[in-house]
C-alpha cells in the first residue's frame, strides 16, 4: 500500500496512513522485522495484544486511542 495509494502525491488532499499492527505471536523474527519497519516508515502503530483475528477489536480500541493523543487531523477514517 505504501506504494500505491497511500503515498499517491498527486492527490491534493493530504492525508497520512498509519498501520495498526499487534505481536506476531511466537514469531520474534517477523517482531524485529516490524520493529524496524516502524522506525524506517513511522507509519506503524504497534499494540502489546497478540496479532489475531479475535483481536479485531483491541485494534480499534487502540487506534482510538492513538487518535485522542494526537490530535493532529481533521478527518478519521
Amino acid at each position: 500500500m505504501r506504494k500505491t495509494w497511500a503515498s499517491d502525491l498527486s492527490m491534493t488532499t493530504r492525508w497520512k496512513t498509519v498501520f495498526l499492527l499487534g505481536h506476531a505471536v511466537g514469531d520474534s523474527v517477523q517482531n524485529e522485522y516490524l520493529k524496524a519497519e516502524e522506525i524506517m516508515y513511522r507509519d506503524v502503530i504497534r499494540g502489546s495484544q497478540n496479532e489475531q483475528y479475535r483481536n479485531l477489536t483491541f485494534k480499534k480500541q487502540m487506534g482510538l486511542d492513538w487518535t485522542s493523543k494526537c490530535r493532529d487531523f481533521e478527518f478519521l477514517l
